[in-house]
């Protein structure tokens, strides 16, 4: 939060927010969602998100992309990235993955 802070006070354009959420328990991780879209609401700002884990990503996102080797991989909306997708990004069969992350939809 104080780094949030720190740059937002700084009169950013873009935020940009690497791996945010890792080693937080989940209810801080719901907490840092909801602040980062209080921020984007209040503020405007572009911010770009990035994180291995999906599932957290904050709501009211208007784009994902997905890199994969340095290279764009998806570029897309959300609700339009499924577990094939995902299987697909990750190098892993489907089903395997259905098993760890469930049906996963963006």
């Amino acid at each position: 939060k104080v780094s949030i802070a720190r740059e937002l006070a700084r009169d950013v354009e873009i935020l940009l927010l690497d791996e945010i959420l890792m080693n937080l328990d989940p209810a801080s991780q719901m907490e840092i969602n909801s602040l980062i879209t209080r921020i984007y609401e209040k503020h405007e700002l572009t911010i770009v998100f990035v994180t291995h884990l999906l599932r957290y990503l904050p709501e009211g996102i208007s784009r994902v992309v997905a890199l994969k080797n340095g290279k764009v991989f998806s570029d897309f909306s959300p609700g339009d990235f499924n577990s094939k997708d995902l299987s697909r990004l990750y190098g892993v069969d489907e089903e395997s993955l259905k098993k760890y992350v469930g049906n996963f939809k963006l």
